[in-house]
């Protein structure tokens, strides 16, 4: 890490709208119990009718439309409950080249 840094990490729909030129940071912490450590999370999602896909920007897309709900229902069934894998951006992913 950089000394007084500020980090930022991006989300699912970020990685999906830059058609991964940024990917979603993996939700990863490994305390440090020597120093303090301050993080303050902000969520923000879309409306879950919304649909999501990449941006326009001269490339093939690599992720197929789908609607924000449709992944928000697939993914909390990871979060709260173990009923079956938990749900990645990946599944929306093009098989075509």
């Amino acid at each position: 890490p950089v000394k007084d840094a500020l980090t930022v990490n991006v989300g699912d729909v970020m990685q999906i709208w830059s058609n991964d030129r940024y990917p979603a940071a993996l939700h990863r912490v490994q305390a440090n119990p020597s120093r303090e450590r301050y993080s303050i999370p902000f969520f923000f999602s879309p409306q879950y009718d919304a649909i999501i896909a990449p941006l326009p920007a001269g490339q093939q897309p690599r992720y197929r439309p789908f609607r924000w709900g449709e992944f928000r229902a697939d993914r909390i069934k990871g979060d709260y409950v173990d009923l079956g894998e938990e749900a990645q951006v990946d599944r929306y992913r093009r098989t075509e080249a």
